[in-house]
């Protein structure tokens, strides 16, 4: 397979197989950043990109590893595709502990990332309840839609009598390839401590 090496920057060396994507026919260097198909005339840039004449695909980017102490570069096939991009979540669970009656419990953040490649985009969360239990009591926030991105987790204990309850935040992601990921979050309300009335000693008459 006929194949360029360009030299891009000081250290850096692109390898580029010259065969055209349209119909397999070996492309020409054109100029001194440019490669021409002579039986389409499709143009590609030095980086192999499309970018005029006839149209078709770009050109297959070859990976390289370049030895400076040898001088050398070797080319070692396709390039891996990058990978696409992947939600992670941490920490991938909250507890929160309130007493009936009291304040409720201070929000916790949980960290959303992109553990791929490219971009993270359309971020959005889904709240979803333990079976028969109440609804509601937990608001889960994004700052942004684009990862990386802060969940912020708040609950609303007053109302709920003593228990325990849970609920899982579903992190979506129509660009993630492992979405939806889950956030599970328990809340533990216990009672609250019953007055006690206190005796004191007195003289009766």
């Amino acid at each position: 397979t006929p194949v360029a090496m360009v030299h891009s920057a000081p250290g850096v060396y692109t390898a580029l197989s010259l065969v055209c994507p349209h119909q397999g026919a070996t492309v020409d260097i054109s100029g001194p950043a440019k490669f021409r198909c002579p039986s389409h005339l499709a143009e590609f840039s030095s980086a192999g990109t499309w970018i005029g004449g006839k149209q078709t695909g770009d050109l297959t980017v070859l990976g390289v590893t370049y030895d400076a102490s040898a001088g050398t570069a070797t080319v070692n096939g396709p390039a891996a595709a990058a990978p696409p991009p992947a939600l992670a979540v941490a920490p991938t669970s909250e507890v929160f502990a309130a007493t009936q009656g009291q304040p409720s419990p201070a929000a916790q953040t949980i960290a959303v990332s992109n553990a791929g490649g490219g971009a993270l985009t359309g971020l959005a969360v889904v709240v979803a309840y333990g079976t028969g239990q109440p609804t509601g009591w937990l608001t889960a926030t994004l700052d942004a839609t684009t990862a990386p991105a802060t969940l912020t987790l708040t609950p609303a204990t007053t109302a709920l009598g003593a228990g325990a309850y849970s609920a899982t935040v579903q992190v979506t992601s129509p660009a993630a390839s492992n979405a939806p990921i889950a956030v599970a979050v328990s809340l533990l309300v216990s009672a609250a401590n019953a007055p006690v009335i206190a005796l004191s000693a007195t003289t009766l008459s």
